[in-house]
């Protein structure tokens, strides 16, 4: 697996955001600033956790590394399922699963991506064991989000995951988000200031394709009624 960085210059000037729950500061940078992109790129590299807001819900970001995966589990509480990997282009596809694609899922892949629709495809023989599923499928999404697409050109893919622990809710605002997962992350990136109480509700949409028919693991933020008119009513619950 090949992985790509880049280390830029960084200014000093960081934002910060109280969660009243526990009097804590976060550390907090705005996708439209000229150097956060720059600066949650070097903290990946690093192996630090991001918080972050998306085209979907809040999320927990991470290098595709096994060291991201296991800090990943033990901010969630959980070793027994992968994560989301995002991607930042069509092209990053063939890193992680093999071609050629079934027409319909090139079909999803075309209308849908970027956007809030995960695919779970079978993976490639040679991508680690901590990236895929123990039945050898593997997660991709493409996010509809200027941000994370520009922090994305840094990278073949990150970890993606929603910002609770397991089993319990999903966070919606900053102030909400639980004190053990704030002390866990090296920066809490935001569209701007005044999304810090107001963040997506709804998760991606995630449809299983490695059978003969799409089973609709999570129905979310995409419509499957989008879906259908793109490929047929081909989906089974």
């Amino acid at each position: 697996m090949r992985f790509f960085g880049y280390f830029g210059w960084f200014s000093n000037n960081i934002n910060y955001v109280t969660n009243r729950n526990f009097l804590m500061k976060i550390s907090c940078l705005y996708w439209n600033e000229v150097h956060t992109v720059d600066r949650v790129a070097d903290a990946l590299w690093q192996n630090k956790i991001i918080l972050c807001t998306s085209d979907t819900i809040l999320g927990l970001f991470a290098l595709l590394t096994e060291d991201g995966y296991d800090k990943l589990n033990k901010i969630k509480g959980r070793s027994d399922k992968p994560y989301i990997v995002l991607i930042g282009s069509h092209e990053k596809i063939s890193l992680f699963v093999e071609k050629p694609l079934s027409s319909t899922v090139q079909t999803l892949i075309d209308h849908c991506w970027p956007g809030p629709l995960t695919l779970i495809l079978k993976a490639k023989k040679d991508v680690p064991s901590f990236l895929q599923s123990a039945q050898g499928k593997i997660a991709l999404r493409m996010p509809n989000h200027q941000g994370l697409l520009l922090l994305l050109k840094r990278f073949d893919g990150l970890f993606s995951t929603s910002a609770n622990k397991t089993n319990m809710p999903v966070p919606y605002t900053i102030e909400a988000v639980d004190s053990l997962v704030v002390r866990q992350v090296a920066y809490c990136v935001l569209d701007s200031p005044e999304q810090k109480e107001i963040l997506s509700m709804k998760s991606s949409t995630i449809l299983d394709c490695t059978g003969s028919t799409i089973h609709i693991v999570r129905e979310g933020a995409y419509s499957v009624a989008k879906l259908i008119q793109y490929v047929g009513n081909n989906f089974e619950k």
